[in-house]
């Protein structure tokens, strides 16, 4: 016959709640009871132990976080990674600097397909478009594969070749980067409208006129472009001589050397004779500053340059000396 202590409690717990763990009484929860606690399907500790430990471990499955969840690392979040929905993003937020560190690094588009950067230790770094590397560093500088389009370009253009002369807004182009021959490479004239009237002599006969012989009526200083180049001297004016079939004589000059000589002769007394004549020098020999002049003088009477004669018949006109340079 059953007791009332046996039967008093005899009641099943099943639907008992709250119940505290240390009511429970040690070594009464069995293995099969406590190998379903969180849909643990053998026993609990071995399940615990193949998890991945506090003190790290492999994981052997894939990792799955939702959007604005964050991996954190440093004691005070310092680098998190995360997605926020639309973009996933690695953010610093911490002191230092957000190092990648690899001897060959290679950024690819998403489906692993095309490069878009590549940095080698040691070596080049690369940029691309479209798969194609258009931006490569090298020890001696960069590399452009293609245009290089910018609103400013500094610095030394001393290596640069094929530029287009065309596209230069300003400036002088060196001799050295025109066509070899037949370039005009300077023009420069002088105009003056002096007058002179003279008896100073140069002599009309088969020797070179000198320095010393006749009046200085016209001069300049010139520099050339180049040393190799031709300078042609263009020289037009109004001369007469006093006397009727008088003679007059102009030269031009390199310093003290003569590089043209020229006469007319006057038909009549009074006449004035508008002329044009022209000296070559084959080189300029230099790029150094010289002085032309022109020196103007009669074999004898009087002559006139640019100036009235006894009649105050006076013209009005200019002298005009050009020199072109002329690449050789």
């Amino acid at each position: 016959m059953a007791t009332y202590e046996s039967k008093k409690y005899a009641h099943t717990g099943a639907n008992l709640t709250n119940i505290a763990a240390t009511a429970v009484a040690d070594g009464s929860v069995t293995d099969a009871e406590y190998q379903f606690i969180n849909t643990l399907a053998s026993n609990a500790q071995t399940q615990i132990t193949a998890r991945l430990p506090l003190a790290g471990g492999t994981m052997t499955g894939d990792l799955n976080l939702g959007d604005n969840v964050d991996i954190n690392f440093g004691a005070g979040t310092d680098l998190k990674i995360f997605h926020d929905g639309n973009d996933s993003i690695i953010e610093d937020a911490g002191t230092g600097a957000l190092e990648l560190r690899a001897s060959l690094l290679n950024v690819r588009n998403a489906a692993d397909t095309q490069d878009m950067i590549t940095a080698t230790e040691g070596g080049a770094v690369s940029l691309f478009h479209n798969n194609s590397a258009k931006i490569a560093t090298a020890s001696g500088g960069v590399s452009i594969t293609g245009t290089a389009t910018a609103t400013t370009f500094s610095g030394s253009g001393a290596s640069l070749t094929n530029l287009n002369a065309s596209n230069l807004s300003s400036g002088t182009v060196p001799a050295a980067r025109l066509p070899s021959t037949g370039k005009l490479l300077k023009v420069q004239t002088l105009v003056s409208g002096s007058n002179f009237d003279t008896t100073s002599v140069i002599a009309f006969d088969s020797s070179t006129p000198t320095s010393s012989e006749g009046i200085e009526v016209m001069s300049q200083s010139y520099t050339p472009v180049a040393s190799d180049s031709q300078l042609l001297h263009v020289l037009s004016s109004a001369v007469t001589n006093a006397s009727a079939g008088g003679t007059v004589i102009w030269s031009i000059f390199n310093g003290s050397t003569n590089i043209g000589a020229f006469a007319n002769t006057t038909g009549s007394s009074g006449i004035w004779n508008q002329f044009t004549c022209q000296a070559n020098e084959a080189s300029s020999s230099s790029t150094s500053a010289r002085t032309y002049s022109v020196r103007f003088g009669v074999p004898s009477s009087r002559g006139h340059w640019l100036q009235t004669n006894n009649y105050n018949y006076f013209l009005g006109a200019k002298a005009v000396y050009t020199i072109f340079e002329i690449a050789s």
